[in-house]
């Protein structure tokens, strides 16, 4: 008898007293009264009533070529993450969730590039010694069929592998040398323009790869303490 109503409890319990003292003797079986609208149980756990089914996906249509999403909810992918296992399981998150945008490293503060580049100046200066992300295509492909919309990170200044190949584009300390960052690192400099080549060259690569948004980062000279500078 269920919990839920102590009156209607008390009621059954007397009807079953009656019953039960009536058919003494003649060996009628008696049943409990069930009184399944106030049973205590949880509604999932009743006979024949499924739970409730987990979330669908979310069914977002692609956005405009070249333009984001009207609102933008986004996540970060370095390099090492785009490439690896853990991108499918950021997929399973955005089906799931607003998440909308996917920013990802195509050459990040190392000056290496995520994956396998056609640009000259890339192929000459080793940018492409650390593949990251091979099968970028498919990664792409991934994000475009669920409307997620990509875009390629590219670090511009702070790049110490095309500082240390090409040191006439970098910054140079004043007791000679190139200059370098709290962290170690070489920059070039914002003001060369074969920087400014090099890095639209990227660009230009990545929307035929299929991003559909760049992001030029580092776009600017360091900052760091004065001491530093001087």
């Amino acid at each position: 008898v269920g919990s839920a109503c102590p009156r209607r409890r008390a009621s059954c319990v007397r009807r079953f007293a009656r019953e039960r003292r009536r058919s003494v003797g003649r060996g009628a079986p008696v049943a409990w009264p069930v009184v399944a609208e106030h049973a205590a149980v949880a509604p999932d756990d009743r006979a024949g009533v499924a739970p409730p089914a987990a979330p669908a996906p979310l069914n977002r249509p692609p956005p405009p070529v070249g333009r984001p999403p009207a609102v933008v909810h986004g996540i970060y992918l370095n390099a090492w993450v785009f490439g690896s296992t853990r991108f499918w399981n950021l997929l399973k998150l955005a089906d799931s969730t607003e998440i909308n945008t996917f920013v990802i490293d195509v050459k990040d503060g190392t000056g290496y590039l995520t994956y396998r580049s056609n640009v000259p100046l890339a192929v000459a200066i080793g940018a492409n010694d650390r593949i990251r992300a091979p099968d970028v295509r498919e990664r792409l492909a991934a994000l475009q069929a669920r409307g997620i919309h990509p875009v390629a990170r590219i670090v511009v200044a702070q790049d110490p592998l095309l500082a240390r190949r090409k040191p006439g584009w970098a910054i140079h300390d004043v007791n000679g040398g190139l200059w370098h960052d709290r962290q170690g690192n070489a920059w070039v400099s914002a003001y060369q323009d074969s920087v400014w080549i090099y890095a639209a060259d990227l660009a230009r690569e990545a929307v035929l790869m299929g991003f559909a948004e760049i992001q030029f980062d580092y776009l600017r000279f360091p900052d760091e303490p004065r001491w530093l500078l001087d």
